[in-house]
């Protein structure tokens, strides 16, 4: 019944005109709004747990200085560690820019949000409105993309005055929980509402001149990555920083151009820094695939190695093996360049087509703690395609692997440098994390791709798997910084039991706050006066 309405009602959506669908998003928001301010009340005392915080920015970290015509933009993204980290970067940059810092929203902000905010000096939330003019840019431009777009590959390579809104726009869609993206559908329209409004309303803001950096959580969807592309058009710099890493941004994507010169980083190492680095990355990656948790990935509550046995899944004969081994449909598969493919459901269906031309078999394995709806979209798929099998989530890869599974695909998951411990070789078919070394095969175009697919007998295990260790040394003890922040990052996370979304990293801080002030400050000072992109460049470069 709840889909025959909501079928009903998106029918009834999309054949109205522009100017209903247009109000009818805007009530949309309203009605969010209104929802959002209702809920605050219960939340209105929150901060009275965290006084000698907010006391402490107003006195150590707060910019005492006025400044009026420069902006610092920064997004409303409610972590503390991350808002503790930025309330000194945005500062650190506030003086060295002369300029006052405001941050933004869709929604009226909570006052849980603005106590902190302005705690250290962000006082001003753009709420985004648009007034008449604006309005009647909306409307062309909305009329422009129904116009135009008319397959998923207009939309995913939609761009307006040369800003490329339609990779924000997909991949919202996507993450509303949907394999991939359906045009007449209402996310799909609400995603176009929501791209434009962004657009009008940020590139108006940009336009004034006034805005000379924004500082952002994330570099994707509409909320956060069309106003990076928008702020890159008008050559206005965008930083990702965190309790871990310093980054600064120029163009779409530049954020991972790291991973193209981890070998280069390492071999810059002194010797004896590379000998201490390799023995670490060693004994952790080694725990990591006897199925132990969090090692090096905090947000972990399920292994895929683990050492447990369950009711064999593939069939027991000589045939080629071929492992797929899934990313979420739903969460951002242009996460470091344009892939190849436009989502990960595109991927699958191309494997599948390739599956009725070779004579492999195929197994396809979900992350053990994968999200409602993905088992439905992966049985919908392979019902399409009888040699692809799904196994169950719970089988370790060392189970797969001695069942006889020894090639893995994945477009650019972290199985690239776990599973070629074990024994498999692993195909990625974007840029990744390991793209600077050859313990993997790292193919970025479809043809070679495909090609490469069609004669997988013929495929060597690459071995180099001494460069796994100064992979994962680089990328998890030289990429992201143990002590930007805290004295150690790692003790903080296991103090606090990995608990990110609480206040616990206020209470955290202010246990020393005087030297994590220094710290990170000093931090911040050096990354602003850098030639580098990244902070850890600094360092061994």
């Amino acid at each position: 019944m709840k889909n025959i309405l909501k079928n009903f009602f998106t029918n009834v959506l999309i054949n109205s005109t522009i100017k209903n669908q247009l109000l009818f998003f805007k009530f949309i928001i309203l009605i969010n709004n209104r929802k959002k301010i209702l809920f605050d009340l219960f939340s209105l005392f929150k901060t009275r747990k965290i006084k000698s915080y907010l006391d402490f920015n107003r006195r150590r970290i707060k910019n005492k200085k006025k400044y009026y015509k420069n902006i610092i933009l920064i997004d409303i993204f409610p972590v503390a560690q991350w808002i503790i980290a930025n309330s000194i970067f945005t500062n650190t940059l506030a003086e060295k820019l002369k300029a006052t810092i405001k941050s933004f929203s869709l929604y009226s902000i909570s006052s849980e949000i603005h106590d902190i905010y302005s705690s250290w000096g962000c006082n001003h939330n753009y709420l985004i409105r648009l007034n008449l003019k604006q309005k009647k840019k909306l409307f062309i431009i909305y009329q422009k993309l129904l116009k135009e777009i008319k397959n998923t590959d207009d939309l995913i390579n939609f761009k307006l005055n040369n800003i490329w809104i339609g990779l924000d726009i997909y991949e919202t869609i996507l993450r509303k929980g949907v394999a991939t993206v359906v045009l007449n559908s209402f996310n799909t329209r609400y995603a176009f509402f929501l791209g434009s409004l962004y657009y009008v309303y940020f590139d108006d803001l940009f336009s004034r001149g006034e805005i000379k950096a924004v500082v952002l959580s994330h570099d994707v969807y509409i909320n956060m990555g069309t106003i990076s592309k928008i702020a890159q058009a008008y050559d206005v710099p965008v930083y990702y920083v965190n309790p871990r890493e310093f980054v600064k941004s120029f163009d779409v994507h530049d954020i991972s151009q790291k991973f193209k010169n981890y070998k280069e980083y390492f071999n810059r190492l002194n010797s004896d820094k590379q000998k201490l680095l390799i023995e670490r990355a060693k004994k952790s990656i080694s725990k990591r695939i006897k199925g132990n948790l969090k090692i090096d990935i905090s947000y972990q509550e399920k292994s895929a190695f683990i050492d447990k046995k369950i009711k064999r899944q593939t069939n027991n004969n000589d045939k080629l093996k071929i492992l797929i081994a899934t990313h979420c449909f739903f969460d951002n598969p242009h996460a470091y360049s344009f892939m190849m493919f436009k989502d990960f459901y595109h991927w699958l269906i191309h494997l599948g087509e390739i599956s009725k031309k070779v004579n492999y078999e195929w197994y396809i394995k979900t992350h053990r703690d994968y999200l409602p709806g993905t088992i439905e979209i992966i049985n919908k798929i392979i019902s399409k395609y009888p040699n692809i099998k799904l196994v169950n989530p719970e089988t370790s890869f060392h189970q797969l692997f001695n069942e006889g599974c020894k090639i893995a695909l994945t477009c650019y998951g972290s199985i690239g440098h776990e599973l070629p411990l074990i024994g498999y070789t692993v195909i990625n078919n974007s840029l990744n994390p390991h793209s600077s070394f050859n313990f993997n095969y790292h193919i970025y175009n479809i043809d070679e791709y495909t090609n490469t697919l069609l004669n997988l007998e013929n495929i060597n295990f690459p071995n180099h798997i001494e460069d796994i260790y100064k992979f994962y040394a680089i990328h998890n003890y030289i990429i992201y910084s143990d002590s930007y922040l805290f004295k150690s990052f790692q003790k903080y996370t296991e103090e606090i039991n990995y608990d990110f979304s609480s206040y616990k990293a206020y209470h955290y801080f202010m246990k020393d706050p005087e030297n994590n002030l220094k710290r990170f400050r000093n931090n911040c000072e050096k990354f602003l006066v850098s030639k580098y992109r990244y902070l850890f460049e600094e360092e061994i470069i």
